[in-house]
């Protein structure tokens, strides 16, 4: 009976093929964007849950008081935390610190030789011995027991071992990572791609790594992410309780050696309070400072989610409109099948198989779109989902629920209608409910084109809002300034002949070096500042040389720039104009001090804001400091735009001559800002995407229903025309039945789109006001497209001859 059934599903199939194409098509779709957005979802969830003991693993963040109230909170913890953690709770079973990559110092960039390759790299990081006693990574070729015993070793993943090496075995190779040398004593497997810690060097975490702080520290350093492994049935909540008591046990005697009190830095209202992490929920819920990457966002998973299932609703609804639409052809089948005895079961589970053989095409052709679509939308997610994950038990499981229930949710509805009708009526192709069923319909076009326009409306004020970021102007003048990285790997005392060189050529008028990199995270340091006596503030800080103000182009509003005296470098200090409003100096900040770590500097300026952070993030106090203690991170050139070749020439000799050995890297500071917001372009994108692929499968589904007005109405129409209905009449008479359900679904749209929209723009500081034209834009665009989509049933009802509309059935 089964077989059947299936053979009868099949060969229907096969004889509506236009109708079974567009289910087809629509349903195939809705299974990819939800069988990718399920991936992603997927792929979020699982980071860091790879290692064995998981659920057992927490990382150590700092929260760190500064005093009215103001607090910042820490992805890592001072250095000195480590031997506390290891000796102190016998909840912990073993601790590890990590450092490196692009968070923290050591940060960024490092110069990697290995025989003659010189090439830069990004993913060196740092750690104690005991790592690989906590994270379950395995190891290829070496002992993880002693591969970081030895201060001047190094481990390898997997990857880079065949990057480098090729096909040469790298255990006891030597290679350099910015001028010091290291000896590869392991390889591991490459990490899967939701980890949140991402390294191709590893190396032993010691006193002696360049950029690296004495790891006795408690009061700074707090880019060293701890780890613990807790004990079976340990309560990470009691533990949690007890980092008090170590805070008062070790930090006052520092302070002490410091020559300061920590019960006075406790009075004004600083401190430090530690917290315990899951290790599985750093990447969705983390938002600290000095984080190895960027996190990812649960608000971005839901939404995808929720637009997916709206595709999929729309999709569905799409084929229960469709299957309504061709009931009346299909009512003599079911009077006959009725007559010679089918009962009711039967005849749904007959249009039951036909909606799970069209589904199972459908997933099946998805499978397929996605295997070449993947590598393209990885670029636009901004994920690393591998093609083989399609196939995964969680992927195939996942689409056979996903199947059932479309299969179920699109059928039901049409293979009850079509079982209910009686023989008698059946036969005669009359039925009773034909409006019960046209209401359901109109209903299912407004709840079609509400998803349609939101995300129309949704990817126009994206657009608008990444224009606003792109044209706003930053408070520097970013064209034309090129800025050249890695460049502290010249010595300080040579930074100043450097920069006399790059401007001895025409077409650089302007050097300065500055720590750290504009738009990235800023050095935030201590500072007490005169008349608030209540704790200390934590503000960001950019050190530079005495050409930051002419190369960056800023205004000076008050007082003086700095000047190339004594005084100035390790006295003075220049403020912008957020920093003298937020401590209350805008009347006469000049001659005020600010204090941190013991000395005094006097404010001698006020510049004009400028944006050192992107858009998303409003301008913060900010304190410009001459740099005096560590080489300059980026060296910023104004250049000449009539000769940026011969600039860029120019510079490139100059850098051998200064850093021979080093590989001249730059870019132009304008990209970089433009870099910063690819997220949202990729959002975008993403958006725009979808918003086409809703309105595409909401056009299929008024096609389906102009088929079934104009087979409902065509007696109608054959009588308008006897008397005398043109065929423009006729047109308007049949679009307008179904576009004033589309002029619902806008009305209903627009406050829905405006409260989303105006929800999104708030995570940035600075955003675009939603223009008024922006809805009528959207409902044009949603109209013309669903009248296109009825345009051609509608004019092929208006012209049918008279005689043809009311001959006998």
């Amino acid at each position: 009976m089964f077989k059947n059934l299936l053979v009868i599903a099949y060969r229907n199939v096969l004889k509506n093929r236009v109708y079974t194409t567009i289910n087809i098509l629509g349903l195939s779709l809705a299974i990819s964007v939800s069988l990718y957005t399920f991936l992603i979802v997927n792929f979020e969830l699982s980071f860091d849950s790879h290692h064995d003991n998981a659920e057992r693993i927490y990382r150590v963040q700092l929260e760190r008081f500064y005093g009215e109230g103001n607090s910042a909170l820490w992805a890592g913890s001072p250095p000195a935390i480590f031997e506390p953690l290891v000796y102190d709770f016998p909840e912990v079973v073993t601790a590890t610190r990590l450092a490196g990559g692009n968070g923290g110092v050591p940060i960024g960039v490092r110069t990697l030789r290995i025989g003659q390759e010189v090439t830069q790299v990004d993913n060196v990081f740092f750690a104690d011995s005991t790592f690989f006693d906590i994270f379950s990574i395995i190891m290829l070729e070496g002992n993880p027991a002693t591969a970081l015993d030895d201060p001047n070793s190094v481990v390898i993943t997997e990857s880079t071992a065949k990057q480098y090496f090729k096909e040469k075995d790298p255990m006891g190779e030597i290679i350099e990572i910015d001028n010091w040398t290291l000896k590869v004593t392991g390889i591991v497997e490459d990490q899967p791609a939701t980890t949140h810690f991402k390294f191709g060097f590893l190396t032993p975490l010691t006193d002696q790594k360049p950029g690296g702080l004495p790891l006795n520290v408690w009061t700074a350093g707090f880019f060293y992410h701890a780890y613990v492994l807790l004990n079976e049935g340990a309560d990470p909540t009691q533990l949690e309780s007890k980092f008090e008591d170590m805070v008062n046990r070790y930090v006052p005697a520092f302070f002490a050696e410091a020559g300061a009190s920590f019960e006075a830095f406790q009075a004004s209202g600083n401190g430090y309070k530690y917290h315990l992490q899951p290790l599985r929920d750093i990447h969705l819920n983390s938002n600290g400072r000095e984080e190895f990457e960027a996190g990812g966002d649960l608000q971005t998973l839901y939404a995808l989610s929720a637009i997916a299932l709206a595709i999929v609703l729309i999709s569905c609804i799409n084929f229960i409109t469709i299957s309504t639409a061709k009931s009346i052809s299909r009512a003599k089948e079911v009077g006959v099948r009725k007559t010679l005895g089918s009962g009711k079961r039967m005849l749904i589970g007959q249009f039951l198989s036909e909606t799970l053989i069209i589904t199972m095409v459908a997933a099946l052709l998805s499978l397929l779109v996605l295997t070449y679509l993947v590598p393209t939308l990885n670029n636009f997610s901004e994920r690393n989902i591998a093609v083989a994950s399609l196939l995964s038990l969680e992927a195939i499981g996942f689409l056979l629920l996903f199947m059932l229930l479309i299969s179920v949710v699109a059928g039901l509805y049409p293979a009850s209608i079509l079982s209910n009708l009686k023989p008698v009526s059946a036969l005669k192709q009359k039925e009773s409910n034909r409006r019960n069923k046209v209401s359901v319909q109109n209903g299912m076009v407004v709840f079609q084109f509400v998803a349609s326009a939101l995300l129309i409306a949704s990817t126009l004020v994206i657009y608008l809002q990444m224009q606003h970021m792109k044209e706003y102007e930053l408070g520097f003048q970013d064209d034309q300034l090129l800025v050249i990285k890695r460049t502290n790997a010249i010595p300080p005392n040579q930074i100043e002949a450097f920069k006399e060189q790059l401007r001895s050529h025409s077409s650089l008028s302007s050097a300065s070096g500055i720590t750290p990199e504009l738009g990235q995270e800023p050095l935030r340091l201590a500072y007490q500042l005169e008349g608030k006596p209540d704790g200390d503030y934590s503000i960001a800080s950019l050190f530079a040389d005495f050409d930051l103000v002419q190369t960056l182009g800023v205004d000076i509003i008050e007082g003086r720039n700095l000047v190339a005296s004594s005084a100035d470098t390790t006295q003075s200090v220049i403020i912008n104009q957020a920093a003298a409003k937020e401590f209350g100096w805008q009347s006469d900040p000049i001659g005020k001090t600010i204090s941190a770590g013991g000395l005094n500097f006097q404010v001698v300026g006020v510049v004009s804001d400028f944006h050192f952070r992107p858009l998303h993030e409003s301008i913060e106090p900010l304190i410009y400091r001459i740099n005096n203690n560590f080489p300059f991170a980026r060296v910023y050139v104004k250049v000449e735009s009539t000769q940026v070749k011969e600039a860029i020439e120019h510079i490139e000799k100059i850098w051998k001559q200064f850093a021979a050995r080093e590989p001249f890297i730059y870019s132009f500071v304008d990209q970089d800002f433009e870099q910063l917001y690819q997220a949202e372009e990729n959002r975008m994108a993403f958006f725009s995407g979808f918003a086409i692929i809703a309105i595409f499968i909401s056009s299929i589904g008024l096609f389906a229903l102009a088929t079934f007005l104009a087979e409902t109405r065509a007696r109608e129409i054959g009588i308008r025309k006897a008397l005398g209905a043109s065929v423009s009449q006729v047109v308007v008479l049949l679009s307008t039945d179904y576009l004033k359900y589309v002029a619902m679904a806008i009305v209903i749209s627009i406050p829905l789109s405006w409260y989303l929209m105006n929800s999104w723009l708030e995570g940035f500081a600075y955003r675009v006001d939603i223009p008024w034209w922006l809805f009528p834009l959207m409902g044009v665009i949603v109209v013309i497209t669903a009248f296109i989509s009825i345009a051609q049933k509608t004019l092929a009802a208006a012209i049918t001859k008279p005689v043809d509309s009311l001959k006998e059935e």
